[in-house]
């Protein structure tokens, strides 16, 4: 599959001329980009293409009289996606230049509309919320309209189940059978309800007040209170584990053996949010650091003040920064996947990733 090659700075610390080069690049042979060179200078090149095999960049000198100098080359390789910025040399005839690129994933764009709010996957499936309330699935390489409904304030999905809830408070299940395409759940429709969570078959939700409820499916009893605490500010589900954080930053787990139950993780004010997939848990803080609970503590997996958003699913980490740039975890470092930095969230699952943009872009990175 093709990745992106983008050539950066070009720095020159000796010419080939005495004077002045007037260098130029090709790339495979063709020229792509020239620029008068002289020594101490730095010329953004700002070039970029989508390649599918091996190329080669090369730096030329132009001569008015004679045939030019090559001041040399560098074969540019697809498996250097993701692995940052890498530097060309170029020291024939006794010049000396510096060439950055990167090679990153290539991302194929899904959709552009600037209603686009937020966008949420489950498995192979994909949905976008506009800001009118419109919810939309993607299905081949279309948008088909699931609700069209002002009163929506946000929704979730796993497993195939798709849920939305109200500003009203009131939470509604996609069941996709004609003429009724939304069945209200029972008991759910309390103006209190603040935020909906959902994984492994299970829904919950949150209320202002900090109580917790998950759905049972019982028409006489259909939800269960599992905590009351006011300090409650976010829920965060991973199959059969349940996540709360506090305002103060501390982090519970849920003991699903003793009714309302939980075990602290942790207990710092620098918490900012937390992610689960596929029973890993991590934490960002507000400076940007990032923890995985390692099931005794926590373990310290970066810290970039740059980093404002850490998304997770299939096992796989992910990593956001305010100018938009992406990054994966490999299990000891940190590996590009984009620079874009319209970019203002990372969402990710059934082995695909995503991200939005904030004039509501939507792009799928594509498999490497």
């Amino acid at each position: 599959m093709p990745v992106k090659v983008k050539l950066g700075n070009l720095h020159c610390s000796v010419t080939e001329d005495s004077d002045y080069d007037t260098a130029y690049l090709t790339w495979d042979g063709i020229e792509i980009w020239r620029t008068r060179m002289e020594e101490g200078w730095d010329r953004n090149v700002g070039w970029e293409k989508r390649i599918s095999r091996d190329a080669r960049v090369e730096l030329w000198d132009y001569d008015t009289v004679g045939e030019d100098d090559n001041l040399g080359g560098e074969t540019i390789r697809t498996s250097l996606v993701g692995l940052g910025t890498q530097r060309a040399r170029f020291t024939a005839d006794e010049a000396d230049y510096v060439l950055e690129f990167q090679v990153i994933p290539d991302w194929e764009n899904l959709d552009n509309r600037q209603e686009t709010a937020d966008i949420v996957a489950d498995g192979d499936r994909l949905y976008q919320r506009h800001k009118s309330g419109a919810i939309y699935q993607r299905v081949g390489s279309t948008w088909e309209v699931r609700d069209n409904r002002p009163e929506t304030a946000d929704i979730v999905a796993d497993a195939g189940r798709l849920f939305q809830r109200h500003k009203s408070g009131a939470i509604y299940q996609y069941i996709g059978e004609s003429g009724v395409h939304w069945r209200p759940l029972p008991g759910g429709n309390f103006p209190g309800t603040k935020q909906i969570a959902t994984s492994a078959g299970r829904l919950y939700q949150r209320h202002g007040s900090g109580a917790i409820y998950q759905y049972t499916g019982d028409e006489d009893d259909p939800w269960v209170n599992l905590d009351n605490f006011p300090k409650t500010v976010d829920i965060v589900a991973d199959g059969d584990r349940l996540y709360q954080q506090h305002s103060t930053g501390a982090i519970y787990e849920l003991v699903r053996s003793t009714p309302h139950t939980w075990r602290p993780l942790d207990n710092r004010p620098e918490t900012a949010d937390i992610v689960a997939d596929a029973g890993r848990l991590y934490q960002r803080h507000h400076s940007g650091a990032i923890y995985e609970y390692t099931g005794s503590g926590w373990r310290n997996l970066d810290n970039n003040p740059a980093v404002v958003e850490i998304a997770t699913g299939d096992g796989l980490l992910y990593k956001r920064h305010f100018n938009g740039l992406i990054f994966g975890y490999t299990g000891s470092t940190w590996l590009l996947r984009d620079d874009n930095n319209r970019t203002v969230k990372v969402e990710t699952s059934g082995g695909h990733l995503y991200q939005m943009h904030d004039t509501g872009a939507i792009y799928r990175e594509r498999p490497v």
